[in-house]
């Protein structure tokens, strides 16, 4: 079975002005364990409500199950199994009560492993839920997700509130079930991730960093402690696909991307150096990998610089020839219309690009686009200067 359960194509997401999701892709086969990393706030949980149809981006499409996200029919609802990260239960019930109530809305629905579940996780079926710690009700929540044996199991921080024993029984369950299923869950902590996943996906500040198999990103990011004879220069030192480095002396501890198994003998020929190659677990890759490269990848919109960067000038150049036109001298007036192009210029091309240009990237187009508009000014006011001395 080939289908593609998943499918988020170019979407984007906005609450305000701020950008949640921007121009996001991610695409997930069946039979996949996909651990979605991100720091909080990064839009780990925005990214999956909309991938549910819970939230409707303002960009982008997304299909689950061969169906449109936003348009799910009953019989896609029922292959799904969700556990958000605020969990909401009905309080009066006790836990046997609400495994048959919930199971009562499920056509399929497997009573003996959902009591076995509550067995192993060591629940009192007689217990009620509004006296249930965060931890049980987690446990609870995630019970009643599994008991319908879903095709697709999304989870949001599952074990977040989870003691270490009970995370491992969590992680074994999800391994035991997999087979042609597919999970998907979200997370900070990378040690579970490790454990069952296949598949990993970065988001960071609302764009997918990376997204592939957790052997490939293991394998293309590397830590390699460099030894020279000589000291190494601290400004200039550079290795191909370097993410982060830290030089003292005649030593470097530097991060790549991107490994290559003669890029250490390179190394050693170009700095007359001895090299050791080390293996990073995810967590370094995150903080030290991923999370540093994001900057390096936002400048590859290109189009999108140009496209902000000709349509905001000919807003203020189509402002300065009103000015020459009808109001003639006025700096004032100059200035003033220029702003108010710029303005109108960069809220039209922001919604545009919805996002997909980071709050550094912007902050740089603005102070050039400042500096343009300033030597406008200068040369109107010039030009008028000349004009009365003639």
């Amino acid at each position: 079975m080939n289908e593609t359960m998943l499918d988020i194509r170019k979407v984007s997401k906005s609450f305000g002005n701020k950008h949640v999701l921007k121009q996001v892709d991610l695409s997930l086969p069946t039979g996949s364990v996909l651990g979605l990393l991100g720091k909080n706030g990064s839009g780990k949980t925005t990214m999956l409500k909309c991938a549910l149809g819970l939230q409707r981006p303002q960009l982008g499409e997304i299909h689950i199950l061969g169906e449109t996200a936003w348009a799910l029919s009953a019989g896609a609802k029922e292959r799904l199994g969700y556990v958000p990260q605020k969990i909401d239960l009905y309080p009066w019930m006790n836990i046997r009560q609400i495994a048959l109530y919930t199971g009562a809305f499920y056509a399929k629905w497997n009573q003996s492993l959902v009591d076995r579940l509550v067995r192993e996780w060591e629940l009192n079926p007689e217990d009620r839920v509004g006296s249930l710690s965060v931890g049980q009700t987690q446990k609870l929540a995630i019970i009643l997700a599994l008991g319908h044996e879903p095709e697709l199991l999304i989870l949001d921080e599952p074990a977040a509130s989870l003691d270490p024993a009970a995370r491992r029984q969590f992680l074994e369950t999800v391994l035991d079930m997999v087979g042609d299923r597919t999970v998907i869950f979200s997370t900070h902590i990378t040690s579970d991730l490790e454990r069952v996943a296949d598949r990993v996906a970065v988001l960071k500040d609302g764009q997918i960093a990376y997204c592939g198999a957790q052997d490939e990103l293991k394998d293309s990011v590397k830590r390699l402690h460099v030894q020279a004879a000589a000291a190494l220069p601290i400004g200039s030192f550079r290795v191909p696909g370097m993410l982060h480095a830290k030089v003292t002396g005649n030593e470097a501890i530097v991060s790549v991307q991107n490994f290559q198994e003669d890029l250490p003998e390179r190394i050693a020929q170009e700095w007359s150096a001895t090299v050791t190659v080390h293996d990073l677990n995810l967590e370094d890759i995150f903080l030290h990998g991923i999370a540093g490269a994001i900057w390096a990848r936002e400048l590859l919109h290109i189009p999108n610089l140009i496209l902000f960067s000709i349509c905001t000038f000919a807003g203020q150049l189509f402002a300065f020839a009103i000015v020459v036109c009808f109001l003639k001298r006025s700096i004032a007036a100059c200035f003033i219309c220029n702003l108010f192009a710029f303005m109108a210029m960069s809220s039209w091309m922001s919604r545009t690009i919805d996002g997909s240009i980071s709050v550094q990237v912007n902050a740089v187009i603005v102070c050039v686009l400042a500096a343009m508009s300033l030597a406008i000014m200068a040369w109107a006011y010039r030009g008028w200067c000349q004009k009365d001395l003639d």
